[in-house]
């Protein structure tokens, strides 16, 4: 992955992306043995949580001038 990088708050936007990712990079770990709607509703919880942190990276698209 080339460029810069953002860091924000997850928002449950997010959360159906980031339980593939999950379940995608985590495939042994024991929330993905669990399922899908299992992590989606742990996601949905953490985020609900007062006091919790949960945070996404996503990166910046670069502006490209003509040149």
């Amino acid at each position: 992955m080339k460029g810069a990088i953002s860091v924000r708050p997850l928002t449950q936007a997010d959360i159906p992306a980031a339980v593939v990712l999950h379940r995608g990079v985590l495939p042994t770990q024991f929330l993905s043995h669990c399922g899908l709607a299992f992590i989606l509703t742990y996601y949905q919880a953490w985020t609900d949580a007062p006091g919790s942190i949960s945070l996404v990276s996503c990166q910046v698209k670069a502006l490209s001038f003509p040149g």
